[in-house]
């Protein structure tokens, strides 16, 4: 949707002087992993957010940081949740541990693990996670007894082997992350000896940890930061007494000795098996193949929490298809034939959302024997909100134009209709056109729309004279119409900006030149009267951009003489 005047504050948008407020749920990337980056905010005033090393991306990445390509990835709202689409890129983006797709989106919800080498975020709704502890800092004093295990002590089979069997067995059933975190902890303590144990999930980079289960429960438990950072890497930690006698300057934690084990989603480390010894509990020993036993019940969990997540990406993906599938279907039972002959035209028109749902819209009008009305609208933003709006426009003015009301008046009484009701932030362009072939004339009403045109087969015509603001601006604001001649040889074309303003999406010379009119008249003057001159300008579009899904909603609508 073409933005307004934009003001330098953030969020807010002027529409000929009058502030507007886009609503929606701002979104935020926390660093969980990987080299020191700031959090990355998702504003839905700048939905879509693009990711990537170029200069042009929204959320800039380091410029000699190669595993981030140019154009990485796409963050957008449709102003109820956030999607996550992969640019093709050459390392992937990983949700959850599960390499995304090219140019599908993706539906994102709180505590989402992102991986975009050689970092992790996790997707959040708020800056920082409420309920999230910080691990005890042990000011590295245990550093020394900290390592990770050598391959020669990995491969060591552990004693309890029929144990693992049967937490195999247990693991693989569990329903959630909740009963898997409790089946770990009760294996981990029965196959390790240690008192104390804790699935915690990390919060952010610095220490910050989400304790899901503990063993005992209810326990509050303090928890090494430096088994946690050490564990950080992807390989299991441990806090060895034989090794350093250092750990006893830990005592201020009353902890003995310690493992922590990751739980990895790919290379993405998703949660920590956390098991020490405490003070209170030195008649109980740790076995002596414990660090084995826990290496490789957390390679099994990692295992069975990977397909949960896997199943829980394909449901809710699943869920959000069919039900947008279904809304968009509707969507289109609104919409009239794609092309149609009436009044001695031939009509012709079709609208692509820029997601499932979309915000733009036309319809063809019967008015008579010699007259039709034609209309084309676009609705700011995209997705569920600004379907809903669209479907609202579409048939409040369906109805007033079918009884003939002059498009003037019309168009008022839509304005004043949708003012009151529309949400926050929210407004409509709209271009409105009623052909007459008894007396060869066109009158129009421009909304602020400004892509209504006649094409004589040289030369594009904007019909921009007559009209008045965007539909939701202002209450009681007036409009006006506009009659000019619609000769034979003459037709009228009508886009949206979707079609206009398309980017260069995949240039990797950093080319983001828009569509533009200029790319609209080059695709008219390759047609001729028999060809389909809305797929020929689809096609165009598409081509320009490098890729299917576009960045906004196009709707293109032409109607000639025949």
């Amino acid at each position: 949707m073409r933005k307004f005047h934009r003001d330098l504050r953030p969020a807010t948008w002027y529409i000929h002087g009058m502030p507007k407020t886009l609503t929606g749920r701002t979104g935020y990337l926390i660093r969980v992993a990987g080299p020191t980056i700031r959090d990355m905010e998702l504003a839905p005033d700048r939905s879509p957010v693009t990711l990537g090393r170029h200069e042009h991306c929204d959320l800039q990445t380091p410029a000699d940081e190669e595993r981030i390509s140019r154009y990485h990835a796409q963050f957008s709202t449709d102003g109820t949740g956030w999607y996550i689409t992969d640019l093709s890129s050459t390392w992937g983006t990983y949700l959850n541990g599960y390499r995304l797709p090219p140019d599908k989106p993706h539906v994102l919800t709180e505590g989402d693990l992102i991986r975009l080498t050689p970092w992790t975020f996790s997707y959040r709704h708020v800056p920082a996670v409420a309920h999230s502890i910080t691990s005890s800092d042990d000011l590295k004093q245990a550093v020394t007894a900290i390592r990770s295990l050598a391959p020669t002590e990995r491969s060591a089979i552990p004693d309890p082997v029929l144990m693992l069997v049967e937490a195999a067995a247990g693991i693989h059933q569990a329903i959630d992350e909740i009963t898997l975190a409790r089946l770990i902890l009760d294996f981990a303590r029965r196959g390790t000896g240690y008192s104390h144990a804790a699935y915690l999930r990390p919060s952010d980079a610095d220490g910050s940890i989400e304790v899901i289960a503990t063993a005992p429960e209810r326990e509050q438990g303090v928890y090494s930061r430096s088994l946690l950072m050490a564990a950080s890497r992807g390989e299991m930690a441990m806090l060895d007494p034989l090794r350093s006698p250092a750990s006893h300057s830990i005592i201020t934690l009353h902890i003995q000795s310690g493992l922590c084990a990751p739980l990895m989603l790919g290379q993405t480390v998703a949660a920590y098996l956390y098991l020490d010894s405490r003070s209170d509990s030195l008649q109980q020993r740790a076995h002596p193949r414990a660090p084995e036993f826990c290496q490789a019940l957390a390679r099994i969990a990692s295992l069975a929490l990977a397909n949960l997540k896997r199943i829980d990406i394909e449901r809710r993906q699943a869920a959000m298809t069919a039900q947008l599938a279904q809304a968009a279907a509707m969507q289109r039972c609104i919409l009239p034939p794609r092309c149609v002959e009436f009044a001695g035209l031939r009509i012709t028109g079709e609208s692509r959302p820029g997601q499932l749902l979309g915000g733009d819209f036309f319809d063809v009008i019967p008015l008579g024997e010699h007259r039709v009305a034609i209309t084309i609208g676009d609705v700011s933003g995209k997705g569920v909100v600004a379907s809903v709006l669209m479907t609202t426009i579409h048939g409040f003015l369906h109805a007033l134009l079918s009884e003939d009301v002059p498009l003037d008046v019309a168009v008022c009484r839509l304005n004043d209709f949708m003012e009151p009701r529309r949400p926050e932030g929210s407004f409509a362009t709209l271009f409105v056109a009623m052909i007459d072939t008894a007396a060869d004339t066109i009158t129009y009403v421009d909304a602020a729309h400004g892509y209504g045109m006649l094409w004589d087969g040289k030369n594009l015509t904007p019909l921009r004279k007559a009209g008045g603001l965007p539909m939701g601006a202002f209450s009681g604001h007036g409009y006006t119409a506009e009659t000019v001649p619609f000769p034979l040889g003459t037709m009228l074309v009508a886009v949206s900006d979707g079609i206009v303003e398309q980017p260069r999406t995949r240039s990797e010379d950093g080319d983001r030149q828009q569509f533009e009119m200029a790319g609209v008249l080059q695709v008219l003057r390759g047609c001729d009267v028999s060809a389909d001159a809305v797929a020929m300008m689809f096609d165009a579009v598409q081509q320009h951009a490098g890729m299917t899904i576009l960045a906004d909603d196009a709707t293109m609508v032409i109607a000639q003489r025949l």
